[in-house]
């Protein structure tokens, strides 16, 4: 079948809502959730939240794709560049997680990361397949949470 994308504005939407009101979104059916660029700019209640959600809705355990940024594995300058660079967009990073405090984050409401590819594993198999050489800064995650 063919993907379905829906957009959230959260936290002001209400996933849990936009599921139940949802018509192509089958809690008994496969399903994939990107969530690219996303955990990182919601407050940790919120993500919470989400993940709650998420559980009560489906009736198994839908694979979440998602990317995690964690700011504390970069040098001061390189930290306070990014985060100043996300407000000249008029956006501002709320979670603030490690790694490791992220995985019990995720942890916490049974998910697992099956599998984990940071910056350097990226760049050496990702950009060399893809053909692109583009700079990418530490501390950034590919994740496969289950």
């Amino acid at each position: 079948s063919k993907p379905h994308m829906t957009g959230q504005l959260l936290p002001h939407d209400n996933l849990a809502q936009l599921l139940q009101n949802s018509s192509s979104i089958h809690p008994q059916k496969k399903t994939m959730i990107v969530a690219e660029g996303f955990f990182d700019y919601l407050k940790p209640a919120t993500v919470d939240q989400i993940l709650q959600h998420i559980d009560d809705y489906f009736s198994h355990r839908p694979a979440l794709l998602s990317t995690h940024f964690a700011l504390d594995e970069l040098p001061w300058f390189y930290r306070t560049v990014f985060k100043n660079s996300v407000r000249l967009v008029n956006e501002q990073l709320e979670l603030h997680a490690s790694m490791p405090q992220f995985e019990r984050m995720l942890a916490k409401h049974g998910w697992d990361i099956t599998q984990r590819l940071d910056s350097q594993q990226i760049r050496n198999t990702m950009q060399r397949r893809s053909g692109t050489n583009l700079p990418m800064l530490g501390g950034f995650y590919l994740l496969d949470i289950r």
